[in-house]
């Protein structure tokens, strides 16, 4: 599969991280070129797979919350374990959670004791450190 990385797309009036108006950064003007990298938001045309599985959800009519974990989803994640970092896990051993926060804060409350330290190596998105947590989560 090909992909054209040199695709420019204008996403100036979309996205957070140009600078849309009203949001974080209202009259944010990036220099020709700039390509910021403080958020996890891509710049480029997201690849037809993706584009055509969101198609695929669209044309089924709702966009309820529907369980992810399928069958395809578990034989996704655990090949992709075996094959990116060689290790074997059970289907039934992969569990759903609905974001990088929340599992983070799993792995810390299984991992350690009340009292323990926690090192984050900085830079690290916002929410993962103590300072910007949000109040409602509670590691």
């Amino acid at each position: 599969m090909k992909y054209n990385f040199d695709q420019i797309v204008d996403r100036s009036k979309i996205s957070v991280k140009y600078g849309t108006p009203g949001l974080l950064h209202p009259n944010c003007k990036l220099p020709e070129k700039v390509i910021p990298m403080w958020i996890a938001d891509m710049d480029f045309a997201c690849c037809d797979g993706i584009l055509n599985g969101i198609k695929q959800r669209v044309d089924q009519l709702t966009l309820g919350y529907e369980n992810p974990v399928t069958e395809g989803y578990l034989s996704a994640v655990t090949g992709w374990l075996a094959t990116r970092h060689q290790w074997q896990v059970e289907p039934q051993d992969v569990v759903a959670v609905s974001g990088a926060v929340e599992a983070l804060g799993i792995a810390i409350r299984a991992l350690t004791d009340p009292g323990d330290g926690v090192i984050v190596q900085r830079p690290v998105y916002a929410p993962l450190t103590a300072r910007s947590r949000p109040a409602a989560v509670r590691w």
